[in-house]
């Protein structure tokens, strides 16, 4: 069995064995200390615990607490951790009675209650977590202070025109770079570098690793037509210094060097060479410096910060004698009082040796070859999960039994991002993205598993391939396709099967870097097909341009979101719609970025916001980590439900809907849903994630992303666990793929015409 089906496989064990079973020490050791971490890095209001370093935190106790052999020793280990940065919490045997009056100064005149508000989570590392206009939010009240903000990108590029006799030969591109991380990345801002070329706007890219000078590396080989090429590096904080940069071709057999004037960087004058170019925004500067008596280009990000007010998000606050009680696993409890005081000298009462542990925390790094690592970065999105998810309490599993799976899988092998991914799977939310750790790549096909679960190649954007539409693959890599389907499962999160089945159908092509993929394909033996392209091909177009007429008479007009090229078109298409009696809107290639809010508000044509239009998302609010409070509602959110009664159009619409659907999409199908009075979806489940994407950074550059805020549809109904449901179900068939036809455009004609009988 390989890995990724082992971790299927703990999947399929039901919560209560976890509940029955004694765990093993070691996991009791991560399952007590992920608890902690997170009630004290979101409800402990010290000064202490608002400046730890949460990330790094979460792996230094991860490693600490692994091998403690006892309770005892795991009591020792969580006192030894937390007690710097959060001096009044108890851990014990047993429960205790907690009474604030030993951490209330004699005299509180010049003293604040301090404490947590959440609205959302937006504390710790999450990116512009500050914005006023994000709506998710944390303040410790009463308590002003600065935190940094994510700096914009700067880099530098070098272009140079392609000779001949470099075609189709293979190419080496390198870069003596050294990158550092600053201070911001350590709040978790997630500072990154990457080295790149692109050759007639194809590009490729290698990630520049935190530590000492390194050639970073790129090879490939020169296309049969190619005219440009443009290589440099670009950079969100931190420091790059480059030493300078080689290009070498193999011609003959015989690898030959390329001049391409920045070689080195040895004077000011590099920087005004025609072939150079920089940018970077204020808190950028670049230039030439001295570093050990060589020459180097150096840029630099500043820090930059933005001031908190401490004022209160909303009324509701804990009370002084507030606290947690919990049992983190049997024989260990602790408590967490939510409030504390504090004066202009800080909090009391303050904590002894965080100095100590500031400096422990400035020497660890993540290295996801060490356990410690991985398990601090599982614990860390645990906790956002719990205490921001907003579905979290409509869960089919317990949340403390998705930690232990996830606490397991990491044990037994698997990676940061497998560990996540095993987590994630039970939040049922198709916004969650875990990316970062791997670099995946992609062949040029497209295929589709059927009901009947045929795996029919859908499209090949290889001519040279012998693989054609229509072919039933049988195998991957001499493994049948249910198990390699099984084998991805977990790593998808969704309430939607045609969702998952969407997600599968791609997530299965991605693997290394120009690795084979042996398929085995029905009646035709075997076929290779290798993995070169960065991200999935996009959906060829479907014989259809953006806007079309699809009958002679012109009165079923044809508009696909995904396909239009400029806002002119979206424009021209609103207008023939007042024509048409019926129009198909197609969602199945998402909406095109050229469609911005600007011509959706076009398209709804607002009349006057609908009063329960600001009641249909809404983000959790917390003062108290076991409850929450009324959540805020977002006023913001109006546009995705502005009246379309308004119009103009009074004839039939019907969306074209499958599984990959979700976002922006969703949001508008449900408007028209509400307020179009002849409505139709023909095809697929959608996938259900129209909330506001959420997204935070862990040490390893790994980012996470998923739905922050809780939606319902328009009339009030529950939007989670059922999004866009069709009126009329699609299931393709292997024939209709061999033959080119799409069944949603002939189900809505067929629709149409028995509709006018």
């Amino acid at each position: 069995m390989n890995y990724k089906a082992l971790l299927f496989s703990i999947l399929l064990i039901p919560s209560w064995v976890f509940a029955q079973q004694s765990q093993p020490q070691n996991v009791r050791n991560i399952e007590a200390f992920a608890k902690l971490y997170g009630y004290v890095k979101y409800f402990h209001p010290s000064d202490e615990a608002f400046e730890n370093d949460w990330d790094y935190f979460a792996i230094y106790g991860a490693s600490k607490v692994l091998d403690c052999p006892d309770n005892a020793a795991l009591r020792d280990s969580l006192n030894m951790l937390f007690q710097p940065i959060a001096p009044t919490i108890q851990i014990s045997k047993s429960k205790k009675g907690y009474s604030a009056k030993n951490h209330i100064p004699k005299d509180t005149t010049d003293f604040k209650r301090i404490f947590w508000q959440h609205q959302g989570v937006a504390y710790g590392n999450f990116r512009n977590a500050n914005d006023s206009n994000n709506p998710f939010q944390s303040v410790r009240v009463n308590k002003p202070y600065e935190v940094p903000v994510a700096l914009d990108t700067a880099g530098f590029s070098v272009s140079l025109k392609i000779d001949s006799t470099w075609l189709n030969m293979p190419y080496r591109i390198s870069g003596n770079l050294r990158f550092s991380k600053g201070k911001h990345h350590r709040m978790g801002y997630g500072d990154q570098g990457q080295f790149y070329a692109e050759i007639d706007h194809h590009r490729v890219h290698s990630e520049i690793q935190p530590g000492p000078y390194s050639n970073v590396v790129m090879a490939g080989r020169f296309p049969d037509q190619a005219d440009s090429l443009t290589l440099g590096a670009v950079i969100s904080g931190g420091i790059l210094r480059v030493k300078g940069i080689e290009i070498k071709v193999k011609v003959d057999g015989v690898w030959k060097n390329i001049d391409a004037e920045v070689s080195k960087f040895d004077s000011q004058n590099t920087l005004a060479k025609d072939c150079f170019r920089y940018w970077g925004g204020d808190n950028y500067k670049i230039g030439i410096s001295t570093d050990v008596d060589i020459q180097v280009l150096k840029i630099e990000g500043s820090e930059k910060y933005v001031k908190v007010d401490g004022q209160k998000l909303f009324d509701e606050e804990p009370q002084v004698s507030d606290c947690i009680q919990v049992e983190l696993v049997d024989g260990v409890h602790a408590t967490i009082p939510y409030v504390v005081y504090s004066n202009f000298l800080g909090t009391y009462p303050p904590g002894e040796g965080h100095g100590k542990l500031a400096i422990e925390l400035e020497n660890t790094s993540y290295n996801p070859a060490y356990v410690g690592s991985r398990l601090g970065n599982v614990i860390n999105a645990w906790n956002v999960f719990k205490f921001s998810y907003p579905y979290i309490d409509l869960l089919k599993v317990d949340w403390d039994d998705a930690l232990l799976y996830s606490i397991k899988s990491v044990i037994n092998g698997a990676s940061t991002t497998q560990g996540i991914e095993i987590m994630t799977h039970y939040l049922e939310d198709a916004g969650v993205e875990v990316s970062g750790e791997e670099q995946f790549y992609y062949p040029p096909i497209l295929w589709e598993r059927l009901s009947n679960g045929k795996l029919v190649v859908t499209y090949v954007g290889d001519e040279k391939s012998n693989l054609k539409p229509g072919y039933v693959v049988t195998s991957i890599d001499d493994q049948s396709v249910d198990r390699v389907y099984s084998d991805v499962y977990s790593a998808v999160s969704t309430f939607s099967e045609d969702a998952r089945a969407h997600k599968l159908d791609w997530l299965i092509l991605q693997g290394d870097q120009s690795s084979k993929v042996k398929l085995g394909i029905e009646k035709r033996g075997a076929h290779y097909i290798v993995r070169e392209m960065e991200s999935p091909v996009s959906l060829p177009d479907r014989d259809q341009s953006a806007v079309q007429w699809l009958d002679e008479g012109n009165t079923v007009l044809y508009f696909n979101w995904g396909l239009v090229a400029n806002e002119m078109v979206f424009s021209q298409a609103i207008e023939q719609m007042m024509d048409a009696d019926h129009v198909l809107l197609d969602f199945r290639d998402g909406i095109a970025a050229q469609i911005g809010e600007r011509s959706i508000k076009r398209f709804l044509k607002k009349a006057y916001t609908s009063p329960e239009s600001s009641q249909w998302m809404s983000v959790p609010r917390r003062i108290r980590a076991d409850e929450t409070l009324e959540p805020a509602m977002l006023n913001n959110a109006d546009l995705w439900v502005e009246r379309p009664d308004s119009l103009g159009f009074t004839g039939q619409m019907i969306c074209l809907v499958d599984g990959g659907v979700k976002g922006m999409s969703e949001s508008i199908i449900m408007a028209l849903e509400k307020h179009q009075k002849d409505m139709t979806i023909v095809g697929e489940q959608s996938a259900g994630a129209n909330g506001i994407i959420h997204s935070f950074i862990l040490p390893g550059d790994i980012t996470v992303s998923y739905s922050g805020v809780k939606t319902v549809k328009l009339d009030g109904g529950a939007f989670f666990g059922v999004g866009i449901m069709p009126d009329v179900k699609i299931e393709n068939t292997e024939e209709a793929i061999t033959s080119g036809r799409d069944l949603y455009i002939e189900k809505a004609m067929e629709y149409i015409v028995k509709s006018r009988h």
